[in-house]
């Protein structure tokens, strides 16, 4: 079957023009309704002539009039658009965007509870819908057509109704991430033109190469606030410098490193100022030599004095006033340092005493210093070795390892580390010594195999045997150890190995870590001086 196009009658295949309007322009028609009419029989093509042949006249075709057209049209228009009213007046997903867009929070909740609210298929709509309204909204946002408030104001209102939609949320957190990034870009630019360049370096660095239009130029204008700012510390500074106005230098340091910390021309215009400082202080050195005495420099008063001395060898008040410095630092040194020690300061004291008798030599102080120094735990690796039997291996070298291992296998750390290959090493106590501790563990660094499998350390005390660390392993578990040695003259440690290697040179398995000799403290003088 087919259509005639230009009267919509339905044809029989075999039809070569329409019977009704004489057209020959047609469509295939895949089927014809129940309801149609019977297709006439073409009539015979001779029924058309009349007498001697002349065709008779055709069927009249009527075309339809302009204003029929235009009015059919109209009647349709108005039959869509009634149609789409009623679908949006009935749609209660169209009418709760609707109340949402008219900013009207109490009857899209009206809405929502009475006809969206339980019905999954209208909740997964509206949740469709309002996924796309919040994007929208981002989106003009972003591109200045409406501004925060209004962004903030239409998606709230959807809360407001009582409807949880997440995308609504992301897209308030993302519009409230690039509104205080404008806001912050903005107060930043404008610090920057008002030349406070400390807050504008504050302000571009929490934007700097962040996500919105500006993150770039937030950058790139870090970066110029920064130098322009560091120019103007380092000018200030300089004229400070100049003018011997050294703690104003220090404070406008001081500020310019919260600013721009571990700066490398700050801390070398720091440098410089402390040096310059220095300079100044000592080329004023001659008027001030009392002022060391009050403030307790006897050592800067004796580099002074010694500066002088070399220019002025024939100058016998400045050896005197050499003299009277010793004697006031000799008496300084003792008071101070027994007080500290007093307090159990007795580092303090014991570094004190042994400034003092580095400049001059004293009987007192030099007994002083020792009762100090016996109140002090020593570090294994500070002693002094009084025998060394370690051996090198192939590299034939002293292969005493101190503080080379800070870490064991375990992932402990540690202050200070002491091992050798193998041998032993030997200390000289004569009996000052009460304790003798420290941890015996694998180091992190080091790797057993077959070749190096273990390792023994032995600890001797006049020969005798006092503590055993047996095969030492990286899976050996670290073990603290704490010996009385207040009876021995000389202790000895001993390490050995296990395994192919003919060296046998990795005795540093069985390292000591924070080895630590506990002297026996000695009386303080009731007084001195």
């Amino acid at each position: 079957m087919k259509l005639c196009n230009a009267c919509q009658a339905v044809l029989d295949d075999s039809a070569n023009f329409c019977h009704k309007c004489g057209g020959s322009d047609f469509t295939p028609c895949a089927e014809v309704p129940a309801s149609s009419e019977p297709i006439p029989a073409v009539p015979d093509p001779a029924s058309y002539y009349s007498d001697g042949g002349v065709p008779a006249a055709a069927p009249e075709r009527k075309p339809l009039s302009r204003g029929l057209i235009i009015g059919l049209c109209g009647a349709g228009a108005a039959l869509v658009a009634a149609i789409v009213l009623i679908a949006v007046l009935t749609n209660p997903v169209r009418r709760f965007m609707n109340a949402v867009e008219n900013e009207d929070s109490l009857k899209a909740a009206e809405i929502y509870y009475e006809s969206i609210y339980g019905n999954a298929d209208r909740s997964e709509k509206l949740d469709e819908e309002l996924t796309s309204y919040a994007d929208e909204q981002l989106q003009l946002y972003l591109n200045g057509e409406i501004t925060y408030d209004q962004l903030t104001s239409a998606l709230w209102d959807i809360d407001a109704a009582g409807v949880y939609n997440e995308n609504v949320y992301d897209v308030l957190a993302q519009a409230s991430s690039v509104y205080e990034y404008r806001e912050t870009f903005a107060s930043a630019e404008e610090a920057f033109a008002d030349g406070d360049y400390a807050l504008a370096i504050a302000l571009f660095s929490r934007i700097a190469g962040a996500d919105f239009e500006n993150g770039q130029t937030a950058q790139d204008r870090l970066a110029e606030a920064t130098t322009l700012y560091r120019e103007e510390i380092l000018s200030s500074v300089e004229f400070c410098i100049e003018n011997h106005e050294y703690p104003t230098a220090y404070s406008l340091l001081a500020e310019a490193f919260s600013v721009l910390p571990n700066d490398a021309a700050l801390n070398s215009a720091h440098e410089k100022c402390v040096q310059a400082e220095y300079d100044y202080t000592i080329s004023r050195i001659v008027e001030e030599t009392q002022v060391y005495y009050s403030s307790n420099d006897y050592i800067g008063a004796l580099s002074f004095l010694d500066g002088q001395i070399v220019l002025y060898p024939d100058e016998s008040r400045l050896q005197e006033e050499r003299s009277n410095c010793l004697t006031l630092f000799e008496a300084y040194v003792i008071s101070e340092s027994y007080r500290l020690a007093g307090e159990g300061s007795f580092t303090s004291a014991a570094s004190l005493a042994a400034s003092g008798l580095e400049h001059f030599t004293s009987p007192t102080v030099t007994e002083l210093h020792q009762i100090y120094l016996s109140h002090i735990p020593v570090n294994l690796g500070d002693m002094e070795i009084f025998k060394n039997d370690t051996e090198g291996g192939m590299w034939v070298s002293n292969t005493n390892k101190t503080d080379q291992y800070l870490e064991d296998k375990y992932n402990n750390t540690y202050s200070h580390s002491f091992s050798v290959g193998c041998g032993s090493v030997t200390y000289l106590l004569n009996f000052k010594y009460q304790t003798f501790s420290g941890t015996v563990s694998f180091p992190k660094s080091l790797t057993a195999d077959n070749a190096r499998e273990s390792a023994t350390l032995t600890i001797y005390g006049d020969g005798t045997e006092i503590a055993v660390f047996r095969d030492v392993t990286d899976t050996t578990k670290p073990e603290a150890f704490s010996l009385d040695i207040s009876g021995y003259e000389k202790i000895t440690l001993t390490w050995t190995s296990e395994g192919y290697n003919v060296w046998q040179d990795w005795g540093d398995f069985a390292t000591i870590f924070d080895g630590l000799l506990i002297p026996i403290p000695l009386e303080l003088p009731a007084s001195v001086g």
